[in-house]
């Protein structure tokens, strides 16, 4: 009976560390320690030296119990993303809660937020590489989705993912 205990505590304890490390994942050794930062939104933050920012915008809708925000920032072909949640709406005060690192983008491809879809359903959740074109929407190259329920960025198929193409001429 006692091993039968140590055997599902074991197990439990390897599932919870796997759960707590996989923030980050996508995150280079770097960019992962901004996990947990707060910060105001703006142009500017931190631990971000080299990189130049590019947008940010309202994830999920302004009546949503939760604001989350997703923001841009740039150095070459690198691109880091990061999701955060605004706990304090009167400070306008933001933490970080994951980090997403795309490397080696293509100048004539572009990171797109807040403007994909899933099946032509919107989700804002969505993050993707997409080399824009002539029609309203472009496939995506690769895409994430951020999971609010826990609090990281996920993989995601690009089959039936695409993006709007606005302001990309």
């Amino acid at each position: 009976m006692k091993q039968s205990k140590l055997v599902w505590l074991s197990l439990f304890c390897c599932l919870t560390a796997l759960e707590l490390f996989a923030q980050g994942q996508f995150a280079g050794v770097k960019s992962r320690e901004l996990i947990g930062k707060k910060y105001n939104q703006g142009p500017s933050l931190p631990g971000l030296a080299g990189f130049e920012y590019r947008e940010s915008g309202l994830a999920f809708g302004i009546n949503e119990p939760e604001q989350f925000s997703v923001t841009v920032f740039q150095n070459g072909p690198t691109y880091i993303v990061f999701f955060a949640i605004n706990e304090d709406t009167a400070a306008n005060n933001y933490t970080i809660l994951d980090v997403l690192l795309i490397k080696r983008v293509k100048s004539s491809q572009v990171i797109k937020t807040l403007v994909c879809r899933q099946d032509k359903i919107s989700n804002e959740a969505i993050v993707a590489v997409t080399q824009p074109g002539s029609s309203e929407y472009s496939r995506a190259l690769k895409a994430w989705r951020f999971n609010r329920d826990k609090r990281r960025f996920e993989l995601i198929s690009i089959k039936e993912i695409d993006c709007l193409n606005e302001g990309d001429d």
